[in-house]
């Protein structure tokens, strides 16, 4: 026995050696009972027994164990090892292969015994060599253990031990039975892999009820049995028997058997279910029940493609299930799970079936019918069979036919396939044919062999199949497929392709319907297989379509950014391009364009083969800035002075409508010259580039009506000015005034006489434009403009 736990730690599951009788190994060389490298689990119950005295040379490991320091433990306990093995050869029952000592090689309550008149001996090796137990304990290994002849039963054949030294010294390890199931006393047990000198039973006993693992065939025996028992020890049994459920109600069985060990229950029909009652004699009669299940199996029905080669019967003479029917089972008709003489062999794997003349008693007819096979019509089915005969080479199977019916008698079945004659085959040979149904429904095929007395006494066959053939006759649909327009088309342009003929299709480029669309860019060839779905049977076609070369066309814009409004020019190239096509109109190379807002053009080029290509190009538009202008009078006398503002741009240029004189800036002077009307256009440009105008207006009045008025005074303030007819005059040289309003003619509209700081004066009656406040004291004149809006 090896065991390899691999190198993780820690194992995720640890190994577990128990109950084994390693024995009878006969051989020469180095032999190793239980190797366990890189172990990490338990070793323990085991019978070791290295006794073969014609072994000539070798070394000789009754237990060598392999184990990492902090990595993996390994536990050898309860185990006997003997070594009497002959040659000249080193023995070791135990060896210690890595080295490893304390808690990761746990070793105790074994049975260490060497005996071997060859060679050179050890008890073992744990960190040195041990010629006696002494000398093993002293390295700290198997402390508590033994090193004495275990006195088998039988050497070779029952390895019970019958030293009583050893009798119930083993370590509790929770082990209910030994090798041969037996109960091990569950306090004290034994070491190594039997419960030995075992007294009748004590206590409550435990017991597990055995019975088929599998479903019965109707009419069936079942046997049943205890599994961890395998003789009375003082026990008594009797059996019961419940068709109603696992709890009973429960039939006492009175028959002799069911007070034995074992009990077999005849003619199984129905689910029932057994019990057995054990009681201990030497326990007062005390006792405990277990139950096992009767299954039986229900009708199989299969469905084509049927293979039967025998594999699953497991005992002689089975069926392959109990649907399947042999009136002649057993006598000329049999079924076999290994070869047989007579040139009764499996084809393949090991279990076959054979007509048999002399289990018939006399010549006749035979037959094997399977369980009912699902068919329907519109398909062509074929049924085969192996066979061959003995080696005799006579003639009496005189036919070996394959047979078809609705029911599983002689009545009815119809011929599909037949030697016609003698079925003679010292190997195995094949028999078929095709054949169809009318109606849809379950089919048993039959397998007939017809035979007169003769030297062949065999005919044996094998591996039945039903199948459904696939070939360009037999059940394969015809496929046929459609392009819609062309085979020879430019890339990219989509190809319409339309299969018929089937009920499933599946495409080359993962398509699963029966029509698909295709851009190919080069010359292609589509696939489609079509699946008849009653059949199962499937085909292809195929489509070739060549492409034609289409031409690369490139798109580009100079300048590729304008400001909103501005041109610029569009321009396509292409090798081979013949003529051009734009979406927004022109069939010319180049074409110009003024976007206001960013665009996306294609255009599309055509190539002398009738194949285009198409390329976008983006211009990208930069707003215009939002440019404005403004004066600070917009009634003015032509010799005022009157400031200019622009707003909405980086830079200003300025024209005048006076003389077209030209201003730079955002805040620019001017004095208008002449009387009348007046414009100035500014011009902003902002950063991009961009440029947007504003016109300003202004009225230039003459103001001829106030000459001879004195110039401004800096001792007057008026304000808001320009106003909406009102305003104050605040007055500075403390004495009485008079405060006049004029007209541009000099006519006097207004006037107050006020000795107060301030004055309010009121013109709303008075239309919009330039005017003037006089204010006169008794030591000047003051005149100051005012303008209203």
């Amino acid at each position: 026995i090896s065991s390899y736990a691999g190198n993780v730690y820690p194992s995720p599951n640890r190994n577990i050696i128990r109950n084994n009788v390693i024995s009878d190994i006969n051989h020469n060389g180095t032999i190793y009972g239980v190797m366990c490298n890189y172990f990490d689990g338990e070793l323990y119950n085991n019978t070791i027994s290295l006794d073969y005295a014609g072994a000539t040379g070798g070394t000789t490991y009754g237990i060598y164990t392999y184990a990492f320091q902090n990595n993996y433990v390994a536990f050898v306990q309860n185990n006997i090892v003997t070594i009497t093995r002959g040659g000249s050869g080193t023995k070791y029952c135990y060896y210690n292969g890595s080295g490893s000592t304390g808690t990761d090689i746990v070793t105790d309550r074994n049975d260490f015994y060497i005996n071997s008149t060859g060679g050179t001996n050890y008890v073992g090796y744990y960190t040195t060599l041990a010629t006696n137990l002494a000398a093993l304990q002293t390295q700290g290994a198997n402390q508590s253990g033994y090193s004495v002849d275990p006195a088998y039963v039988s050497m070779g054949s029952d390895y019970h031990f019958t030293n009583t030294t050893i009798n119930n010294t083993a370590i509790v390890k929770g082990l209910a039975n030994d090798a041969a199931l037996a109960l091990r006393n569950p306090t004290t047990p034994d070491i190594g892999a039997y419960e030995s000198l075992t007294p009748l039973c004590t206590g409550t006993p435990s017991m597990t009820v055995g019975g088929p693992t599998y479903s019965l065939c109707p009419g069936e025996t079942a046997f049943f049995g205890l599994t961890n028992l395998s003789s009375d020890n003082g026990y008594t049994f009797q059996w019961f028997q419940s068709g109603i459920s696992q709890v009973g109600p429960w039939t006492t069985l009175t028959a002799a058997t069911p007070t034995a060990i074992t009990y077999a229950a005849p003619n199984q029909t129905t689910t029932n279910w057994y019990s057995c009652v054990i009681t201990c004699t030497a326990a007062g009669g005390t006792s405990v029940q277990s139950v096992a299940q009767v299954n039986i199996a229900g009708v199989t029905t299969s469905t084509v493609t049927y293979n039967e080669g025998f594999e699953n019967i497991g005992l002689l003479n089975r069926l392959p299930n109990c649907s399947w029917s042999s009136p002649q089972i057993g006598g000329s008709t049999k079924t076999y799970t290994s070869s047989q003489t007579g040139n009764r062999l499996p084809r393949t794997g090991s279990s076959f079936a054979t007509f048999d003349v002399s289990g018939a008693g006399t010549a006749g007819t035979s037959y094997y019918y399977t369980n009912g096979i699902q068919m329907v019509p519109g398909i062509t089915y074929t049924a085969s069979v192996w066979y061959q005969s003995d080696l005799t080479g006579a003639s009496n199977w005189t036919d070996l036919s394959i047979l078809i019916g609705t029911a599983q008698n002689p009545t009815g079945l119809t011929s599909i396939a037949s030697t016609g004659g003698p079925a003679i085959s010292p190997i195995y040979k094949l028999l078929g044919n095709t054949f169809q149904v009318t109606t849809a429904g379950l089919y048993y095929v039959a397998i007939r062999a017809t035979s007169n007395s003769g030297n062949a006494l065999y005919l044996s066959w094998d591996d039945l199949k039903i199948d459904i053939p696939c070939t360009p006759t037999l059940n394969t649909p015809t496929i046929s497929l459609a392009v819609g327009g062309t085979t020879n088309v430019c890339a990219g342009s989509p190809v319409n392709l339309t299969a018929s003929g089937a009920n499933a299709y599946s495409w080359n480029t993962g398509g699963t319907t029966s029509a698909i669309t295709v851009t190919p860019s080069a010359n292609s060839t589509y696939v489609v297989t079509g699946t008849n779905s009653l059949t199962g049977c499937s085909t292809s076609v195929s489509q070739a379509i060549s492409v034609k070369t289409a031409p690369i066309v490139l798109a580009f814009a100079l300048p590729p950014t304008v400001c909103a409004g501005k041109s610029t020019n569009l321009s396509a190239q292409g090798q081979g391009v013949a003529s051009y096509n734009w979406n927004v109109g022109g069939s010319t190379s180049s074409i110009p364009v003024s976007p206001t807002v960013a665009t996306t053009y294609t255009v599309i080029g055509t190539a002398q083969n009738g194949c285009s290509g198409q390329a976008t190009v983006a211009v990208v538009v930069n707003s215009l800035p939002n440019v404005t202008g403004s004066a600070s009078n917009a009634n003015a006398c032509k010799d005022d002075q009157i400031t200019l503002t622009g707003n909405g741009a980086v830079t200003y240029n300025w024209v005048s409508s006076i003389n077209s004189a030209l201003l730079q800036g955002a805040n620019v002077v001017t004095i208008p010259g002449i009387a009348g009307p007046a414009s100035y256009t500014v011009t902003g440009t902002d950063n991009n580039g961009c440029s947007k105008t504003d016109i300003v207006n202004i009225t230039v009045n003459a103001c001829t009506g106030i000459n001879g008025v004195a110039a401004n005074s800096n001792v007057i303030n008026v304000y808001p000015n320009p106003n909406s007819g009102v305003f104050t005059v605040e007055l500075n040289n403390g004495s009485t005034n008079v405060v006049e309003v004029l007209d541009m003619t000099g006519r006097i509209v207004s006037a107050n006489t006020t000795s107060s700081d301030k004055v309010e004066v009121n013109i709303n009656t008075l239309a919009s434009g330039v005017y003037y406040v006089r204010v006169k004291s008794a030591t000047s004149v003051d005149v100051i403009k005012v303008v209203k809006q």
